[in-house]
């Protein structure tokens, strides 16, 4: 292992059977990269049209989703590079940042995809997933068959994140 360390043929990415390095390391560098993208990205893929039709079935009050609507009209946005400014555009997408009632709006907005099979969430941070145990002595067509059941399942799950994505 010295060798391989001082040599750095072991991949920085690498936290298990690493002297120096545990699970709470990746546990931590993993909770400040979900925490960059919560604040960089996330809340600009809110789409509007999206959000606005599903608070009512959250059963929110009618005010309170016109206030939501109200909220997050006419928005626009240009963009300034070296003096120059370009003509007001407006948006259709994102919550503002820094405000307490965006990570809710987030939240909501998402909150429908959790629902499409074993997906679970840290903010913008999606993982899904689908279950093989390797067994001993099988053939190799059961194998194959666990297998092809396992792609199955990733298949099926990347297909409803898109579908709830379309």
């Amino acid at each position: 292992m010295r060798y391989l360390e001082d040599h750095q043929l072991i991949s920085d990415r690498q936290y298990g059977f690493r002297r120096g390095r545990s699970a709470g390391d990746l546990l931590v560098y993993l909770t400040h990269r979900w925490a960059e993208a919560v604040e960089s990205k996330a809340f600009d893929r809110v789409w509007h049209k999206a959000l606005l039709s599903k608070l009512p079935s959250y059963g929110l009050p009618e005010k309170l989703c016109n206030w939501i609507t109200s909220f997050l009209a006419d928005r626009s946005s240009k963009v300034v590079v070296d003096g120059a400014c370009s003509d007001y555009k407006p948006i259709n997408a994102g919550v503002l940042q820094g405000c307490v009632l965006s990570p809710s709006l987030f939240l909501l907005h998402i909150n429908y995809m959790l629902q499409t099979g074993s997906i679970h969430c840290y903010a913008d941070d999606s993982t899904g997933g689908a279950l093989y145990t390797g067994r001993a002595n099988i053939s190799r067509e059961n194998v194959a068959e666990y297998r092809n059941k396992l792609v199955s399942e990733v298949e099926s799950l990347l297909n409803n994140v898109s579908d709830w994505g379309d």
